[in-house]
């Protein structure tokens, strides 16, 4: 999806189940560059995660919430192929895991 439906598909977790979130929580968001790129591991390929903690992750591209700084209709995403990160149109279409706290 685009960056724009990617920020609100996180959003609409919040308020699933009637207001009560989705798993119990309710402050899901689309994660930073920084925090996506944590979760890769670059000692894999295809996808470059580790699969038993990220399982069923698709080696594509996955948005992030961070805006280039530059130009605020580019945002940053990690490509899961290999690990690299780097920043597209918020148009262009991609993958989507949204993160919320710990409890």
């Amino acid at each position: 999806m685009t960056w724009y439906n990617a920020q609100n598909q996180c959003a609409a977790l919040n308020t699933a189940n009637g207001g009560a979130g989705y798993a119990g929580r309710t402050n899901w968001r689309l994660p930073t560059s920084m925090e996506l790129r944590s979760i890769a591991n670059n000692g894999v390929v295809s996808p470059a995660i580790d699969a038993s903690s990220f399982p069923a992750t698709v080696a594509g591209r996955y948005w992030s919430s961070s805006t280039l700084v530059t130009n605020p209709a580019y945002a940053w995403y990690v490509y899961f192929g290999i690990g690299s990160s780097r920043y597209s149109g918020k148009t262009a279409i991609y993958y989507v895991r949204c993160v919320a706290p710990g409890p």
